[in-house]
């Protein structure tokens, strides 16, 4: 059987979710987000992004842009007398100024935030490691600056001092060898950090020095004068110096991060969590959500529902809206009506904010909407056939709805589409009223849809079985996409297929025969 997060589509919406992050570690939460089983822990997630969807409805933006994953980065930090580089230290630096700035923002606001700030609280800026980082290194061009300690600002004036004095006699010697027409271009060339005069290839002997390599064409010679030797000599060595004195300045703070790591990583968690509730409150903004409330008995009552990607493609005015209530008296819901009417999408969104409110989102539906103690949902939607086990539709269908009367409970959620269909009508529907008999002894909630007559029966004779249907206007022969409860509906096949073109002398004797089965059948 094919995954829920699939059938229903949630992992579309673990993706939306996901895009609404500001950080990799917040997107990361949001792609693995499912249900929770406990009630509190969901009622706390529910509530958090209530909060936080408040706040930014009511407050100022959320500083929260600028975290970075610097997971790997803390791995490494963690092995003794590691050196980080100056880009993995700024990236600390950078989210580290995120926890404190986030920090400030939601001190002042604890009291009306008492759930989320159970997280936020968690946040321990760490000023001293920023300021530390930001002194000794530019965190906009992971630079190490020439104050970052007194031996590296002495040895970048050296090299300054020595680069002077080796451009003031390379440059003497470019306008002498140049005046004699000695060299192919009158410039100053640097090979190996080292400056050298482009010579032509016939008076290289008559220009002292050391070659470094010669030009493509080679016509001419990169040749570093003997007289600027000992200058360049000097500006090598002391780039040596100035490295070994920037590898002493990034292991002195990498030492001070490793000190502090397990604050670090605590902060870290504690944003990615942060970015989490950010995202989901972000979505719930984009489908003008509402945290649901959550109810003990096993019941859904859903009012005002849209379903969130039909919503966030099309938009809210061109999204019919559902009223749908099951449980309690009525544990199943039979509907009925005309394909493309909106039967498959009622039951996918019955179950899509079905899971989505088990996983501490808001949905797309009116504030008192009812999300009971569901806590498995199983679906069956769409042709399910199994290639891999050479099972036909029918076989597949019925071997996903074995597993399901296998697993479900009183606790339990099942929806299927054309139960039944792919077989005999006649057998189809007398194996279609035997599963919803067995799931209401179960007292599992059911919804399914059908285009058969005698499901329709049933669910009217039956207690705890309701028909319902999609609206359909006879007059345009369109469907209007609103659910009725108590109503079943009618496929129309007829009135459509008239519609569409066939002759009418088709489309009356369809109706003839019609009339006489059923009269032969009640005779």
């Amino acid at each position: 059987m094919d995954s829920i997060f699939d059938i229903l589509e949630f992992t579309r919406i673990r993706e939306e979710l996901a895009e609404c992050a500001t950080s990799p570690p917040g997107s990361d939460l949001a792609r693995t987000i499912k249900p929770i089983p406990e009630r509190l822990d969901l009622q706390e997630s529910l509530s958090q992004t209530t909060e936080l969807k408040t706040l930014l409805e009511s407050d100022q933006a959320l500083p929260i842009d600028g975290i970075i994953d610097i997971r790997p980065v803390l791995k490494k930090a963690a092995i003794e007398n590691s050196v980080l580089p100056e880009e993995d230290l700024c990236h600390i630096c950078q989210t580290l100024s995120v926890a404190r700035r986030l920090a400030a923002y939601f001190r002042p606001k604890l009291e009306s935030i008492p759930v989320l700030a159970k997280i936020t609280g968690r946040l321990k800026p760490l000023p001293d490691i920023e300021e530390a980082i930001h002194q000794a290194i530019d965190v906009k061009t992971y630079q190490v600056k020439d104050n970052a300690s007194p031996q590296l600002s002495r040895i970048r004036k050296q090299i300054f001092v020595s680069q002077e004095r080796a451009r003031r006699i390379i440059d003497s010697l470019l306008k002498s060898y140049a005046s004699r027409g000695m060299l192919q271009e009158n410039v100053v060339s640097v090979r190996d950090g080292r400056l050298v005069l482009i010579v032509k290839d016939e008076f290289k002997r008559k220009v002292p020095g050391l070659v470094h390599g010669q030009s493509a064409s080679g016509v001419s010679l990169f040749i570093e004068p003997m007289e600027v030797l000992e200058a360049n000599n000097d500006i090598r060595e002391l780039y040596l110096e100035e490295q070994r004195e920037i590898e002493r300045i990034l292991a002195r703070l990498s030492a001070v991060v490793r000190q502090a790591l397990p604050a670090i990583e605590e902060n870290t968690f504690v944003l990615a969590h942060i970015d989490f509730v950010y995202a989901k409150a972000r979505l719930s903004q984009r489908l003008n959500a509402h945290a649901p409330e959550l109810i003990d008995e096993t019941k859904i009552a859903l009012f005002g529902a849209r379903h969130p990607l039909l919503y966030l493609r099309v938009g809210e005015k061109n999204v019919v809206p559902l009223d749908i209530q099951i449980g309690g008296d009525s544990l199943s819901i039979v509907i009925s009506g005309p394909n493309a009417g909106g039967k498959t999408v009622a039951l996918k969104t019955v179950g899509l904010l079905t899971m989505m409110a088990n996983s501490g989102l808001h949905i797309p539906a009116l504030p008192h909407s009812q999300i009971g103690n569901i806590r498995h949902v199983f679906a069956i939607i769409g042709d399910q056939q199994s290639i891999e086990n050479d099972l036909s539709t029918f076989s597949s269908h019925l071997t996903n709805i074995n597993n399901i009367l296998s697993r479900s409970d009183d606790r339990s959620l099942v929806l299927i589409d054309e139960i039944g269909a792919g077989t005999d009508p006649e057998e189809g529907s007398a194996l279609a009223i035997a599963v919803l008999k067995h799931l209401l002894a179960k007292k599992s909630l059911s919804i399914v849809t059908t285009h058969q007559s005698r499901l329709k029966a049933f669910a009217y004779q039956t207690e705890g079985v309701e028909n319902g249907s999609m609206e359909f206007d006879i007059k345009t022969l369109q469907p209007t996409y609103l659910f009725r409860l108590g109503i079943p509906g009618s496929s129309y096949a007829f009135e459509i297929a008239r519609r569409l073109g066939l002759p009418a002398e088709v489309t009356d004797e369809a109706r003839n025969l019609v009339s006489e089965h059923k009269s032969s059948l009640e005779g």
